[in-house]
């Protein structure tokens, strides 16, 4: 379910990204699959296309930061270990093609610009990967490298000057991003000319890769990226043997919280790297100046990169993990990113139609006009889906306040007040039960007919559903998800939710019920919410709230006014 104020430029760029960010996944686990080449740059090439070919057809300005921002989350559900490389390479490609197109124009000039900067900053992003993994000593090897090269060739280092090899390198993947936007330009303009296909049906669809069996931990998240900056100063300002100890710790207790995170350790690709730079190094460390086949200093540098590429990469293999907390997605919801995540959901409910059209990756491959070309006509219905999800919204209203502040009284009062204007009501009202001054558990009761089910516990009973201090009888879930769903069915106007917590949160008590009836039915909704879970429950379910409302500052009138004028505009 989506907000209805989220603008043109997010739905679009909702599109784009949902395009991207399936062709990121389906190509890259095609190349990952194949241990093809330089993939990145293939990727960026495709990226570089499919803006360009949306620019002809969308000509706001603002689609592409957007679109890879959107792409870039949705690369997170790879099942690639490490995910934090890719998206930032992403989201670079889309920031580069926004800001040369600002700076030409939307024309030819600035699309070829823009490209050839994007596909470029492929290579950028993996020269900065390969510092932050293997440090600068990297670089003396590669100096040591070439100088040892030019001495067994007996070529002088005037005869082959690097600078003019680095150029002719660079402007190999310049000429690719050019490529790439005159390609796009010539099948966005072609595809004004096709019918679109106005058939789009999107499917609901639960990304893989969101969860992890160890539970998340934001103290985790800034531990990881405290020890990250301190092995890497530690590796390189410390005893060997100081900086072995600490990193092997540190290894050892990530592969144990992360078991399956840490799969790039597995491959024997990667190990077989740290083995060539390691005796790369003894062998040619000062080998120019020294003579020598063998150098201790250069051994000693190559174990040092290998352990520091070895940490870096657990390292930012955990922190990928850690960064799919829902509570880091609830913080970036409440800071601002709203947008984001409720355009993230729509493209996420397009990734199996699309899916079905970049199916075979090797043909993308071979054919990449015609494919692409043909696949722009679903962007005009997917935009017209994505707008009619909108359109279809429930309105949900959350009735907030601290735990025992009275929502359940504000709510009992708002049913009056409906009732009062002729709206009939249904849903759940959990009344608190009172033993000697204490709550002891809950009981449900049915707005509609005022029928009452014994509901939570404070004693603990095994195979219950629980939360907190209180146990929830399975038996009158089931129950309350028929009251629920019987409001639906019966044609109610306003459906009551008391309340949406923590339960919910972890996809048990009512949210099975809540995720089908907000797909399936417009009836305006309420539901009480604790104030700490406001923003939780809002990114969980991808909406934003008709109104918050505060029952210390706000009534039960005031609300139902409200409700009021809603269903009067929809019965106009």
């Amino acid at each position: 379910m989506i907000d209805s104020q989220l603008n043109s430029k997010w739905l679009k760029a909702a599109v784009i990204g949902s395009y991207w960010g399936t062709l990121e996944i389906v190509l890259g686990s095609f190349f990952h699959n194949l241990r093809f080449p330089m993939s990145g740059t293939i990727l960026s090439f495709f990226a570089v296309t499919l803006m360009v070919s949306f620019s002809r057809i969308w000509r706001e300005n603002g689609l592409y930061w957007r679109a890879s921002m959107i792409a870039a989350l949705m690369k997170s559900i790879s099942p690639s270990a490490v995910i934090l490389g890719p998206m930032t390479g992403i989201m670079l490609e889309g920031l580069l093609m926004e800001l040369f197109i600002f700076i030409f124009g939307k024309n030819l000039l600035g699309y070829v610009t823009g490209g050839a900067m994007a596909v470029f900053s492929a290579l950028l992003h993996k020269l900065i990967t390969l510092l932050v993994l293997y440090g600068y000593n990297l670089v003396r090897l590669l100096v040591f490298l070439y100088k040892y090269a030019l001495e067994k060739m007996n070529i002088r280092e005037s005869q082959l000057n690097p600078w003019v090899l680095t150029g002719l390198f660079i402007s190999l993947y310049l000429v690719t991003g050019t490529l790439a936007a005159i390609i796009g330009y010539y099948i966005g303009n072609r595809s004004r000319r096709f019918p679109e296909d106005k058939t789009v049906v999107l499917k609901d669809t639960v990304p893989a890769g969101f969860s992890f069996s160890g539970g998340y931990s934001v103290i985790w998240l800034f531990v990881h990226l405290g020890l990250l900056s301190f092995l890497l100063w530690a590796i390189g300002h410390t005893s060997p043997y100081l900086s072995v100890s600490m990193v092997v710790l540190y290894v050892t207790a990530c592969i144990l919280r992360y078991k399956q995170s840490v799969r790039h350790l597995k491959k024997p690709l990667f190990w077989a790297q740290l083995l060539v730079i390691t005796l790369l190094a003894s062998l040619v460390w000062n080998g120019v100046e020294t003579g020598s086949l063998f150098n201790r200093a250069g051994l000693l540098a190559g174990l040092q990169m290998s352990m520091r590429a070895v940490m870096v990469m657990v390292s930012f293999s955990a922190i990928s993990v850690e960064l799919r907390n829902p509570l880091v997605r609830v913080i970036l919801f409440k800071r601002g990113f709203a947008e984001l995540y409720l355009s993230l959901s729509l493209a996420f409910s397009s990734m199996p139609v699309l899916m079905e059209v970049f199916s075979r990756p090797h043909e993308i491959v071979r054919k990449p006009v015609s494919i692409i070309t043909r696949t722009l006509s679903l962007a005009g219905g997917l935009l017209r889906a994505f707008t009619a999800v909108l359109e279809s919204r429930p309105p949900v209203y959350l009735v907030t306040g601290p735990v025992g502040a009275g929502k359940t009284t504000f709510l009992k009062d708002l049913v009056s007040e409906l009732k009062k204007k002729g709206i009939k009501t249904a849903g759940l009202l959990a009344e608190g039960v009172i033993e000697d001054g204490e709550k002891k558990g809950y009981r449900l009761v049915s707005v509609s007919d005022d029928e009452k089910k014994p509901f939570g516990y404070v004693k603990a009973k095994r195979g219950k559903v629980s939360t907190g201090k209180f146990t929830f009888s399975p038996d009158a879930v089931r129950w309350g998800e028929d009251v629920l769903w019987k409001g639906v069915v019966n044609g109610k106007d306003v459906l009551i939710i008391d309340e949406v917590g923590s339960l919910e949160l972890k996809g048990q008590g009512w949210a099975r019920a809540i995720e089908g009836i907000l797909k399936e039915s417009p009836m305006p909704q309420v539901w009480a919410v604790r104030y700490r879970l406001v923003d939780a429950v809002q990114t969980a379910w991808s909406f934003r709230a008709e109104e918050i409302v505060d029952i210390n500052t706000q009534t039960p009138a005031r609300l139902a006014d409200n409700i009021g004028k809603i269903l009067e505009k929809r019965v106009s």
